[in-house]
């Protein structure tokens, strides 16, 4: 990576958890996360215009799934990539040559075909690579202003979060996010009848601040090492990392969350109970 540009060429391999990998179980990441790869597969003029980054990786790079799997001549973001300063010719070089070690979907559409399929129950292989990738995954626009947060000293207690929240949440649209409190519901059974914990969160709307960063409902959280020490101190995920993690961090076979809706704009949310993730661990 050279001079102004942000994104590096793919790593020699797919990562673990790279959603174009046919040995990667289904259900590991959200259902607009697979959608979004099927945009790939349209017309160069019609594609994202952004390039698809490895998630979590640090620093930025090409998704070596998505090297692999794309004929990268048609890609318009990588048309777009030099004249727009993103990439350095050698990464981009290095990203035209990539041949993945591993194998492949043959496609945007397959690779969602199969990764959507098992949304609803992930196998316990697909629930072991969520609790993997999801510490990694930060939101790159929320992260510096998430730094700043105040947070509880020492520690959060429980009942805190019905303070921190509402607060955070004043704060975040201070900033000109959209933000609102979220509760946060664990359950000690699958049928969803006996409460584990409540709790209560922040949600997050992104798409106007940068629609090429969008990945969904976020959350964030000050006070969720109330939980479990090793938790963030100050946590920002997407809803459904936020919820494998919170999942397996306290033993609750089931987490859920309701959005008062009336306290951002109606139409961004009216889809959330479709693109919520429920997590079952067993």
């Amino acid at each position: 990576m050279a001079g102004g540009a942000s994104i590096s060429g793919p790593a020699s391999s797919p990562c673990p958890a790279c959603p174009y990998r046919r040995d990667v179980p289904s259900g590991v990441w959200s259902r607009h996360e697979y959608v979004r790869l099927t945009a790939y597969d349209l017309d160069t003029a019609l594609q994202p215009s952004t390039v698809l980054v490895c998630y979590g990786s640090e620093p930025r790079r090409v998704c070596a799934g998505w090297a692999g799997c794309h004929d990268t001549r048609e890609l318009l973001a990588l048309r777009l990539a030099a004249p727009w300063g993103t990439m350095a010719a050698d990464d981009l070089a290095a990203t035209h040559r990539y041949v993945s070690p591993a194998p492949l979907f043959s496609s945007g559409r397959e690779a969602a075909v199969h990764g959507a399929a098992s949304l609803a129950d992930p196998s316990p292989a697909a629930r072991a690579l969520i609790a993997q990738v999801a510490p990694r995954i930060e939101v790159p626009l929320l992260g510096p202003l998430v730094a700043t947060l105040p947070v509880p000293e020492p520690v959060p207690v429980d009942g805190d979060c019905l303070i921190w929240a509402p607060a955070t949440a004043r704060r975040l649209a201070a900033s000109g996010v959209t933000a609102a409190p979220v509760s946060i519901t664990g359950w000690a059974d699958p049928a969803q009848v006996t409460i584990a914990f409540v709790h209560c969160a922040v949600a997050v709307d992104l798409e106007e601040e940068n629609p090429a960063h969008r990945r969904g409902p976020y959350i964030v959280d000050v006070t969720a090492r109330q939980f479990a020490g090793d938790l963030p101190e100050r946590w920002v995920a997407d809803w459904s990392n936020y919820a494998a993690c919170l999942a397996r961090a306290t033993g609750a076979f089931v987490v859920t969350s309701s959005l008062d809706s009336s306290q951002l704009r109606r139409e961004r949310w009216n889809d959330i109970r479709d693109r919520r993730r429920i997590w079952h661990w067993a």
